[in-house]
């Protein structure tokens, strides 16, 4: 889960994360922690696993655009 302001939610928040390095800045990187999580879920319970992520945007900085 990836809402109201856990960690998730600060790593992907223009606000809270001012990170300089891989994890900080564009949407890119700051979303980079919540697909390595993905992968890693994917990678261990298959394809056939269901999986799904909730976010919410309407708080804490969350910018989910490019700009």
């Amino acid at each position: 889960m990836a809402p109201h302001g856990y960690i998730l939610t600060q790593f992907l928040s223009t606000d809270i994360n001012k990170r300089t390095d891989e994890y900080g800045g564009s949407l890119h990187n700051r979303a980079r922690l919540l697909f390595e999580i993905v992968d890693g879920i994917r990678a261990t319970c298959g394809a056939d696993f269901l999986l799904g992520v909730r976010l919410s945007p309407e708080r804490f900085g969350m910018l989910l655009s490019g700009g």
